[in-house]
C-alpha cells in the first residue's frame, strides 16, 4: 500500500506499477505473488513520487499458510552499503556479518613471491549473501577488520610422503583497508627463499 505514486521491483522484475495513478488508501492494497528461496537475498527497489497529503508506503509479505500479510521487519533488510540516515526514525540497516564461505582472496602473491620484496594479497569481504562488505566509517571498520582476519606466511621444510610439514619461520602480514574499493590488502615480506604456506584466516566475530 502506498500514497501517492510508486513502482516496486523485486530482483529487477516490475511487480507493482502505480506511477500514473495514486494507490494505497486505507482499504487499498496491491497484491502480487513472487517465489523466493529461503536464506537468499532478494533485491527490492522502490521508486516513489509524493503528490499530496501525508505520504506512506507499506511493504508486507506472507507465506502460503499465512492468512494475512505481515509488515517486513528491519531484521530482514540488508543493504550493500551500510547507511545511517534513513528517513525512518529509529531504524538502522547494517551490513550482514562477514562470512568466510563467501569471502575470498586474490593476487599473484598467493602462488608466487620473491624473497626480500613486498608481496600483496587482496581480501574481498562478503556477507553470506555474497554482498560486498564496506563501510564509510573508515576508522571503526578498519579496527573491526583487523580483529576479523589474520594473515600469516609460514616458511616450511620439504616433507616426505605422508609426513606433516615443519614450520621454520612465520611472517605476519600487515592489513590495510581501502574505503574506495571495499577490500583489504595483506602485505608481507618473505626474508628467506623457499616454500611458504600462506594462510588467510577469519577469526570469530
Amino acid at each position: 500500500a502506498a500514497d501517492d505514486h510508486c513502482r516496486i521491483y523485486i530482483d529487477e522484475r516490475l511487480i507493482f506499477d502505480h506511477w500514473d495513478t495514486p494507490h494505497g488508501g486505507e482499504n487499498e492494497t496491491a497484491l502480487a505473488t513472487y517465489i523466493v528461496q529461503e536464506k537468499n537475498l532478494v533485491r527490492i527497489r522502490v521508486e516513489y513520487r509524493e503528490i499530496t497529503g501525508s505520504a506512506h508506503l507499506q511493504l508486507k509479505w506472507k507465506i502460503a499458510n499465512d492468512l494475512i500479510p505481515h509488515t517486513i521487519t528491519p531484521e530482514y533488510f540488508y543493504q550493500v552499503n551500510e547507511f545511517e540516515f534513513s528517513p525512518i526514525r529509529g531504524i538502522l540497516v547494517r551490513d550482514a556479518s562477514i562470512d568466510a564461505k563467501t569471502t575470498y582472496a586474490s593476487g599473484s602473491a598467493l602462488v608466487h613471491t620473491i624473497a626480500g620484496t613486498k608481496s600483496k594479497v587482496a581480501i574481498y569481504p562478503r556477507d553470506r549473501f555474497g554482498n560486498t562488505h564496506t563501510n564509510d566509517d573508515y576508522l571503526t571498520f578498519t579496527k573491526m577488520i583487523l580483529n576479523t582476519f589474520e594473515v600469516t606466511c609460514d616458511l616450511i621444510l620439504p616433507r616426505e610422503q605422508n609426513e606433516k610439514y615443519s614450520i621454520v619461520e612465520t611472517v605476519q602480514a600487515e592489513l590495510t583497508y581501502d574505503s574506495a574499493t571495499g577490500f583489504f590488502t595483506a602485505a608481507y615480506v618473505p626474508q628467506t627463499a623457499g616454500d611458504y604456506l600462506l594462510s588467510v584466516k577469519m577469526l570469530s566475530t
